[in-house]
């Protein structure tokens, strides 16, 4: 009798909140859906990657790269995203990380990830060399430093791993790091050559729960990209990449070379592009354009045998031409640009803006609770309720790319 009175507590709590959530979403006056625009069918090599990881097969594994700003950073949509498709197609690892914690607010679902003592130069301030490879950012240790990266708890997504993967650079005079899987005896790594080139350490082990230590021994700079944790069993890996505050300009920064050895070796099916939010009134929307398209050539020239998907930036809050709160007059014209480049290179699109309701949906989604406050990043239920409408988007290609 007690199990049955809980049952019915469950049963009216989930009510209760899909109540709530259905009002939230009838405020707003969201579409329903929003279509992939791909007229050069840039997404059949992506959703042929998909049918052959849901036939199965150990090397059945389907890699997306989602590149982004600081809404990629704390892994909102691109974790809910990420969710959707390893549900249905398999869970075959978190993908990449970042050693430490660059940004207070860096954070990826369904993964224990922590450290300390790391330096970290990006494409904001690059150095000379602008050696910043796939995380667009470098992370370095000239002392002890550590990483580490941790399954979840429990029997769902991120509860198991069976292969790692360091990504560091090697150098002149480098120091060492080793490796620890869980309480076993750490392996030493060495990054000195004679000159600084990419460089990858690989651990296979059982499939299971486990925790990798990675630390930088103090005996010379370390030079580090991150780590990527998989598993060898069908299913999808999406790397999400955020560098916090940049605009599309400072991703051109980085030294292309490094970029394109790094984006091979991980073997992209599709790369993903979402940019243009942080973007102020004091740059020209066709000077986007152009960066955008630098980007995009560079993108397509380091993979260019995976698709190509750009994604409108989101609405936020700003000041209408009239001086009242609204969508910022740059943002619309952003989504134009991103709309354009996406068609002269072949790419899909797909109009986060219009996913949100257009113009001032921002301060819409505020009132309903889905948006933050500071005008510019959504609540996690926000980015959940998107990654809901791109994954149904992504579910109707590949459907009728079967048919």
């Amino acid at each position: 009798m007690q199990r049955a009175r809980v049952s019915l507590t469950c049963t009216l709590a989930a009510c209760c909140a899909l109540f709530v959530t259905t009002q939230a979403t009838s405020q707003i006056r969201m579409p329903q859906s929003q279509a992939l625009e791909d007229a050069h069918q840039s997404l059949e090599r992506f959703y042929a990657a998909l049918r052959r990881t849901r036939g199965g097969g150990t090397d059945a594994v389907t890699r997306v790269l989602y590149l982004g700003d600081s809404a990629v950073v704390s892994d909102g949509l691109t974790g809910e995203l990420r969710r959707r498709l390893q549900n249905r197609f398999g869970d075959s690892g978190h993908g990449f990380l970042l050693p430490g914690q660059p940004w207070v607010w860096y954070r990826h679902h369904d993964v224990r990830h922590s450290g300390e003592g790391w330096h970290y130069d990006s494409i904001l301030h690059p150095p000379a060399d602008r050696l910043f490879g796939l995380p667009f950012l470098l992370s370095s240790a000239a002392h002890h430093a550590t990483a580490t990266y941790g399954t979840m708890r429990g029997s769902g997504l991120g509860s198991r791993v069976s292969h790692i993967e360091t990504m560091y650079l090697e150098r002149p005079n480098g120091g060492t790091f080793s490796v620890q899987l869980d309480d076993t005896t750490p392996v030493t790594v060495s990054t000195a050559a004679a000159e600084r080139r990419a460089a990858y350490h690989a651990m296979d082990f059982a499939d299971g729960p486990h925790e990798i230590t990675i630390r930088a021994n103090g005996d010379g700079l370390v030079e580090m990209f991150g780590t990527v944790m998989e598993r060898e069993s069908a299913g999808v890996v999406l790397d999400a990449v955020g560098v916090n505050g940049a605009h599309v300009r400072n991703f051109l920064f980085a030294e292309p070379a490094m970029l394109n050895e790094h984006m091979r070796h991980r073997a992209y099916d599709l790369v993903a592009i979402q940019l243009g939010t942080n973007m102020s009134t004091n740059l020209a929307p066709a000077r986007f354009g152009e960066q955008l398209r630098s980007l995009v050539r560079r993108i397509r020239h380091a993979r260019p045998e995976a698709s190509c998907l750009l994604v409108a930036p989101f609405d936020r809050r700003g000041r209408r031409a009239d001086g009242t709160p609204g969508t910022p007059p740059y943002i619309p014209a952003i989504v134009q640009q991103m709309h354009t480049v996406a068609e002269e290179f072949h790419c899909a699109f797909w109009n986060t803006y219009a996913a949100m309701g257009g113009e001032n949906s921002f301060v819409r989604w505020q009132s309903a609770d889905l948006a933050g406050g500071d005008g510019s990043h959504l609540a996690q239920a926000g980015y959940s309720h998107l990654a809901h409408l791109l994954d149904d988007a992504i579910m109707r290609g590949v459907e009728r790319a079967a048919q």
